[in-house]
């Protein structure tokens, strides 16, 4: 409710965040493994828990529903607990599958797993953890970075999408979020030409890069949404911050070159080495798609997973 959406998004994983000021701990098992959601019609949904802290009343929780309805405030789903012979349903891959044209999920919780049947686990080189917008978060210094394995299947058509805070970046530089061999990459605060937050794309059969510039600066200002698209087909580059398009560009007959660029996908570091580009800041929740996903897909995104909620809210 209230997450001003008019399109119907399928197959949408819905945030949950419990907090113990709306739900009560002591009535579930320690891992909340006697939780079930299902929907109005009492289908069960599919559901991954990506937290679950007891003792200090905090958890986060992934739910897959086939159809969110725009314009809907009345659709609602049902959580049950309390059944003390329940056995842990939770299961990432149910919740993020490829078949949504997902090439990856890392909520970056403890860990740099993939949730999503992908499996493109990722390997951490130093990065710690800290508190994020979900949950918890990798913070990141400018050299640290997780390390994924090759190219995510070399995606034609792609969209990037991550929770970052830039707490500072290099002059000239800017602060690389995540970045598939550099041949498609998003970044904040790109210190050139007053580009400032965007992506860029690796053209084909060139040394050259298309780079899409929103012109705005983040460093301090917090956590934000930064998604970037590419459609290989009408060839346009899209920039979204905070739900929001802050910029487009359309380059006819230029796809992504996955040649000379680096071997591998890389967060918070620049995939082919340049040291200008190392992240200092928090990054949390990152995911890559093999399609473009629509304005209202990435707002929901926004609305859902902000801090203060605009999508769900509790009854009893």
């Amino acid at each position: 409710t209230g997450a001003d959406i008019t399109e119907d998004i399928l197959n949408f994983p819905i945030l949950v965040r419990l907090t113990d000021s709306i739900f009560n701990f002591s009535q579930t098992l320690a891992g909340g493994e006697d939780i079930i959601f299902t929907n109005s019609n009492g289908k069960a949904l599919p559901y991954e828990i990506e937290l679950w802290d007891k003792e200090n009343g905090n958890a986060v929780l992934w739910v897959r529903t086939d159809t969110i309805y725009g314009d809907d405030s009345t659709q609602h789903i049902i959580m049950y607990w309390g059944n003390e012979s329940a056995t842990r349903q939770t299961n990432s891959i149910a919740v993020f599958d490829t078949s949504d044209s997902i090439a990856g999920v890392w909520h970056l919780c403890n860990n740099s797993q993939d949730a999503s049947t992908a499996g493109n686990n990722g390997t951490v080189c130093s990065a710690g953890d800290t508190t994020g917008i979900i949950g918890l978060c990798k913070k990141f210094n400018g050299n640290d970075s997780i390390l994924i394995p090759g190219l995510l299947g070399s995606p034609e058509t792609v969209t990037l999408s991550a929770w970052a805070k830039l707490d500072s970046s290099v002059a000239l530089g800017g602060g690389e979020i995540l970045s598939i061999g550099d041949a498609v990459l998003a970044r904040m605060d790109y210190d050139d030409n007053g580009l400032g937050t965007g992506g860029a794309i690796h053209k084909s059969d060139t040394s050259n890069f298309n780079h899409l510039g929103s012109g705005r600066f983040l460093k301090h200002t917090g956590w934000h949404l930064v998604t970037f698209t590419f459609n290989g087909s009408t060839f346009t580059s899209t920039i979204f911050i905070d739900g929001i398009a802050a910029g487009s560009r359309n380059d006819p007959d230029i796809p992504i070159s996955y040649s000379d660029v680096g071997l591998n996908t890389y967060i918070g570091k620049h995939a082919n080495g340049k040291k200008k580009f190392g992240f200092f800041g928090c990054i949390d929740e990152v995911r890559v798609y093999s399609e473009v996903k629509s304005p209202d897909y990435i707002k929901l995104c926004y609305m859902n997973q902000r801090t203060d909620d605009r999508l769900v809210i509790f009854k009893k």
